[in-house]
């Protein structure tokens, strides 16, 4: 039987400045990929419609990162 593997994570990430963002929303005229530091000038009601564009490369890249927590589990698929 197979089984998925779930990561189970908490902590933080002092983003680079230059950390990648990806637009999510509908308006053609906004810029589709953006820095953390442009979405860091951005109006909050803004921001909400950026997303990291690579998680990995976050953690990556990152000035600082802190997991108070990292547990990896399975369970077996329910068929």
């Amino acid at each position: 039987m197979e089984k998925d593997i779930y990561l189970d994570f908490g902590g933080w990430a002092k983003l680079d400045q230059n950390t990648r963002m990806q637009y999510i929303g509908s308006n053609e005229n906004w810029d589709q990929i953006i820095t953390a530091r442009v979405w860091a000038t951005l109006p909050e009601e803004n921001r909400q419609f950026y997303v990291l564009e690579d998680f990995v490369a976050a953690m990556r890249d990152a000035d600082d990162v802190e997991f108070n927590e990292l547990n990896i589990t399975d369970a077996e698929w329910a068929e």
